[in-house]
């Protein structure tokens, strides 16, 4: 089995390879999703469209598919593909999903310095303000 370690200076480690390498300094907005999610569906069109302005202001947006079956969440990400304009880590051993123990589904965690800065669980009609808001708090850490 796999084991999952947190590298302070250098970002999320699984085995000793990096699977999101973390800049000091950057803002990174982690998404877990899944294919039996129906609100992660939904969000995921909502992220696409906020990705465009984040990406162009430093932050990077990285999907973290938890579906048990590799084959299923592969299937999930090209239904939607031209919502998914970010880099996906498919966890199927849900080793990343257990260190972070999100209590609902879809799961936004944003980070800075390896720290969370701030999460949102389950599905939300205000999520583009509910972000921008945990980014702002994020910058000045």
């Amino acid at each position: 089995m796999k084991k999952l370690f947190l590298f302070p200076l250098f970002g999320l480690y699984l085995n000793a390879t990096p699977i999101i390498p973390m800049e000091s300094d950057k803002i990174y907005i982690l998404d877990f999703f899944a294919s039996w999610c129906s609100s992660c569906e939904k969000e995921l069109p909502v992220l696409s469209k906020l990705n465009e302005s984040y990406k162009k202001n430093g932050i990077e947006l990285v999907g973290i598919d938890i579906d048990k079956k590799e084959s299923d969440g592969i299937k999930f990400q090209q239904k939607m593909a031209k919502y998914i304009n970010f880099k996906v880590i498919n966890d199927s051993t849900n080793e990343i999903i257990a260190t972070y123990k999100p209590i609902g589904m879809p799961a936004l965690y944003v980070m800075k310095n390896q720290k969370v800065c701030g999460k949102i669980f389950g599905a939300t009609d205000d999520l583009e303000n509910r972000l921008n808001t945990l980014i702002e708090s994020c910058k000045g850490r």
